[in-house]
């Protein structure tokens, strides 16, 4: 949900900056091809922070990288830079991603991984659009500094909840 908030935010950001709409749609383009570029980066890599750190320290550092980064979006303006953020964002969100499928793999019994599947991907996915009427009200209401800082906010809660979590400090991926 906060992704895609986020996603809206920073289009109207764009937008707000003004040019042509060619222009305009360049620029979010790039943003968000530097933000592939960050979560291709982010899977190539995922095995080899795998054998360097815990799973606790992967999804940990993980929100704890998108609690540091998303905020600053709502100060930012410089294309290259609001790039850096976004692919910053994508490494850490693909690591998850296959970190998290990976765990998902060795812990779930085989005749139940269809299951997992079907509602972790619902639960996912499914918020998405929720997401995006949310940020639209907020971004309405309030302009973008004020939600993203209000998404950065959220963000930094379930950042403080996977520090202090005791099932995420026990998450074990052997």
């Amino acid at each position: 949900m906060l992704f895609a908030g986020l996603s809206l935010a920073l289009q109207y950001i764009v937008r707000e900056q003004g040019g042509s709409d060619g222009q305009v749609g360049f620029t979010i383009g790039l943003i968000f091809a530097l933000s592939g570029v960050g979560g291709t980066l982010g899977a190539l890599t995922a095995s080899w922070w795998m054998r360097k750190v815990s799973l606790p320290a992967v999804v940990i550092g993980c929100n704890v990288a998108w609690a540091l980064l998303m905020p600053q979006v709502a100060y930012v303006r410089d294309t290259m830079a609001l790039g850096a953020l976004f692919a910053g964002m994508g490494y850490a969100g693909a690591l998850w991603n296959v970190v998290a499928a990976v765990y998902q793999q060795k812990v779930t019994p085989d005749e139940m991984q269809g299951r997992l599947l079907s509602v972790a991907t619902l639960v996912a996915y499914g918020t998405v659009p929720l997401g995006a009427l949310a940020g639209g009200l907020l971004l309405d209401h309030f302009g973008a500094t004020w939600t993203v800082l209000g998404l950065g906010g959220a963000m930094c809660l379930l950042a403080l909840t996977a520090v202090v979590s005791p099932s995420v400090r026990r998450l074990n991926l052997s």
